[in-house]
């Protein structure tokens, strides 16, 4: 009885240890064989999800770049001053248009033909801008930012607290290239809270993947990392 007993833990044993490949007509993957594949609708992608033991991942395959980039790294982040800007005009005047420079002759010809009041037309205004961590005294004067950019145009200087959101904060971000592709690996730093995932973008067309788990348990992490690490997409 007990030998039978042994027998069947060492059975269960090799078994949680066994992976089956997920071959798919986009992309194929080795993944634990307790877990499941579920077809999606996709419109314009090609979608699905897999059942784990403690959760859901899904994934989206696009070839016109649809699928999300997951969570950007601090310099995706600090790159696109969309995320931080306080102001969608630094050092600009009131009552003045700011066009790109080839553009002003005419719109200053479109505003003339018009019946509206005279509006001051401008070249957009081109000033440097330099991103760096605050020290010394400037942590004493933008208490809680993680960056400061620091934005000139002619005798003035602008300065601009940044802070890092904390969904970046709590990720472990990582970003490896291929000759194919660029390839960001995302999972939680600390617990089960958060993202495990893979991004993949083309080098060369439009085609861009993910992969991704939201809350998993720490061993389905640990697993699907594994997994993602065996994909191989298909190119088009």
């Amino acid at each position: 009885m007990k030998s039978r007993f042994l027998a069947f833990i060492a059975i269960a044993f090799i078994l949680s240890g066994c992976t089956k490949n997920l071959d798919l007509s986009y992309f194929s993957m080795d993944m634990p064989a307790g877990w499941d594949y579920q077809p999606g609708n996709g419109t314009d992608s090609f979608v699905g999800t897999i059942t784990t033991s403690s959760g859901t991942i899904s994934f989206e395959y696009s070839t016109k770049g649809y699928a999300s980039s997951l969570i950007s790294t601090e310099q995706q982040y600090l790159s696109d001053q969309k995320n931080w800007a306080t102001s969608l005009c630094y050092f600009c005047e009131p009552g003045v248009n700011y066009v790109p420079t080839q553009d002003v002759d005419t719109e200053k010809k479109r505003l003339a033909s018009k019946d509206t009041a005279v509006v001051k037309v401008e070249p957009t205004i081109e000033y440097t801008k330099s991103i760096y961590k605050p020290e010394g005294i400037w942590r004493k004067y933008y208490p809680g930012a993680d960056y400061l950019a620091e934005l000139r145009y002619k005798d003035s200087t602008i300065f601009v607290p940044i802070r890092i959101p904390q969904s970046i904060k709590k990720h472990n971000l990582h970003i490896d290239t291929t000759a194919q592709f660029i390839v960001k690996t995302v999972s939680p730093k600390v617990g089960e809270t958060g993202t495990t995932g893979v991004y993949y973008k083309s080098r060369s067309t439009a085609l861009n993947f993910n992969i991704k788990g939201e809350e998993l348990s720490a061993e389905d992490q640990e697993k699907a990392l594994k997994a993602f690490k065996t994909i191989k997409l298909r190119e088009e």
